[in-house]
């Protein structure tokens, strides 16, 4: 009885769809529900037919195999139609994708939808004065500190920048941090151009500005995904952020990110001409000699529900020596 009343809340949705030509229920209940035996798993999948949705042009893999009648190689058919012409312009051209049932076609129009690009924009500006508003000019490097970010994302593509001043500072830009980034889920996951940051290990190898922390679960962030080791940084630590270009690319379970960096170190430097110290503390108020830090290389992940394991390899050099007494 279940089952008929199943088949019969997925005809009614069927009958919905906008001029879509489906195959009869017979071939969907065949297809989809032959290898269900008990009733609780009728129900099961009752309830995530009717509540799924997808958004077609950023659904992944990994989100249509989540789906319990859709395999692997359905999945990566679908994906690979997708990026062939360049995305989805009308549910109709589901019907379009070679190779797979016209039952998992008819679902995904019933349940799919294209999302429009919007335009996402943030801005802040702040402005702190030690002097009364009325002696705001006077001495305004000493006394003044100056933050302005902007961030504004479309579709796929989102970028930011950042540009403080310090209490002491003479120029409006003394930091100044800006990236480009490319999201999608297809084979190249993310692209980023200018500052960005990677975090890996949660802060025992490559780490965030915020990453870094003690106790039992600090690789606990690491362990559960093997995504997200490239971020966009557009914030206020001078010295951890990289500068450059990086890009993630995901085929299965198997992630790849490569990344080159070359940024320049606010240090002090002795009378020899070797580093002594790197200032980590990001306020310029006296000259500082920059240490040019380049690094380059890559890290391979492997992934799964129950087990992941990473590789980083990295090539690092500076362009000054270290003094022997660097603190």
């Amino acid at each position: 009885m279940k089952k008929i009343a199943l088949i019969f809340v997925i005809f009614l949705s069927l009958a919905k769809s906008q001029d879509a030509q489906v195959d009869t229920l017979t071939d969907i209940e065949g297809e989809i529900f032959e290898s269900l035996e008990l009733d609780v798993q009728v129900d099961e999948i009752v309830e995530q037919l009717e509540f799924v949705t997808i958004e077609l042009n950023k659904v992944s893999v990994d989100d249509l195999v989540a789906i319990p009648f859709i395999t692997r190689e359905t999945a990566n058919k679908i994906i690979e139609y997708r990026d062939k012409i360049g995305g989805f312009k009308i549910r109709e051209q589901i019907f379009d994708i070679p190779g797979i049932d016209e039952s998992i076609k008819s679902f995904l129009y019933r349940n799919g939808y294209i999302q429009r690009p919007k335009l996402s924009f943030q801005t802040r500006t702040r402005i702190l004065s030690r002097n009364n508003i009325r002696y705001f000019a006077n001495d305004f490097a000493d006394n003044s500190k100056t933050y302005q970010l902007a961030r504004f994302g479309i579709s796929n593509f989102s970028a930011g920048f950042v540009i403080e001043k310090d209490y002491g500072e003479n120029k409006l830009n003394d930091l100044t941090h800006f990236f480009i980034e490319y999201k999608s889920s297809s084979f190249v996951r993310r692209f980023v151009v200018g500052s960005y940051i990677l975090k890996f290990g949660q802060g025992i190898l490559m780490w965030s500005p915020v990453a870094l922390g003690k106790g039992s679960d600090v690789i606990s962030p690491a362990a559960r995904s093997s995504e997200n080791h490239l971020l966009g940084y557009a914030s206020t630590d001078e010295v951890k952020p990289l500068f450059g270009g990086a890009f993630s690319s995901r085929f299965k379970n198997i992630e790849l990110t490569l990344f080159y960096s070359k940024t320049n170190l606010p240090s002090s430097i002795d009378t020899s001409g070797r580093v002594k110290y790197i200032d980590f503390s990001g306020i310029n108020t006296v000259q500082k000699f920059p240490l040019t830090r380049r690094s380059f290389g890559g890290i391979v992940s492997f992934g799964s529900r129950n087990f992941s394991l990473g590789v980083l390899n990295f090539y690092e050099d500076f362009n000054r020596d270290f003094s022997a007494s660097i603190s």
